[in-house]
């Protein structure tokens, strides 16, 4: 782009499918939403170094103080980790990249802004710190797409979604069986288990320590919950265990 420029306007680079790589020149002091929307093939953007208002980490465009995301390439495959430090993701900063498969996003982020539009192949959404204030984030990415989120982190929601997607979390305390409270229920087999709230726990069963089959996912409303097998009685003996998803 020739220096002189001052301001790139709202789609002023829309479908232009061949773009690979633009360079921002120091002139430029303006970029409207969606500039470079619809561009399948750009993989970098870079910026000046003399440009008093933007800069790019990696191919990525940002804010001179890169606090604000503004723009990750359409082109781009794989995973990508959001810089700390990172504040806010501005709208339509992630449209239509179908081959963005995850995104980590650092505990300094506190805006999502309007979303993930046409990330189709986006299904792992992990975020470092607290839920983050969101516009849009179910919409438009891949099929079976999740939060993953850490124990000890707030702002999660309840019953394990979070905008729209299934909210699950990371590194919580393992599950405990509640102690004495296995045994022989009315019509089957089972015990307690105790957990944190929002925490996903899976129970596997075996017959023969060796090949471990999941009979049952509950994500808990409260620090408890019971688990029945109510099939126990087709087995001459079987082994349970619990893990967190």
């Amino acid at each position: 782009m020739a220096e002189g420029v001052a301001v790139i306007q709202w789609a002023a680079f829309s479908d232009c499918t061949s773009l690979a790589s633009i360079t921002i020149p120091n002139s430029v002091n303006v970029i409207e939403v969606a500039a470079f929307i619809s561009c399948p093939s750009l993989t970098n953007i870079s910026v000046g170094v003399g440009n008093s208002i933007y800069s790019s980490l990696d191919g990525v465009l940002l804010n001179k103080t890169q606090t604000s995301l503004i723009t990750f390439p359409a082109g781009r495959v794989g995973s990508y980790t959001i810089p700390d430090g990172v504040l806010t993701i501005a709208d339509l900063a992630f449209y239509s990249c179908p081959s963005l498969s995850s995104v980590t996003f650092p505990a300094s982020l506190t805006d999502i802004g309007d979303g993930f539009h046409f990330c189709t192949g986006l299904t792992n959404l992990t975020f470092l710190g607290n839920a983050p204030s969101y516009w849009s984030i179910a919409e438009g990415v891949g099929a079976g797409a999740a939060v993953y989120y850490y124990y000890g982190t707030v702002g999660w929601g309840e019953l394990g979604i979070f905008g729209g997607l299934p909210a699950v979390m990371l590194g919580a305390p393992a599950p405990q069986v509640g102690t004495g409270s296995a045994g022989v229920k009315p019509g089957d087999y089972g015990f307690s288990l105790t957990g944190v709230v929002n925490q996903t726990i899976v129970v596997e069963a075996s017959t023969n320590l060796a090949y471990w089959q999941p009979l049952w996912t509950n994500t808990l409303s409260a620090v408890s919950t019971n688990f029945v097998d109510p099939e126990w009685l087709n087995f001459p003996h079987r082994y349970y265990r619990a893990r967190s998803n």
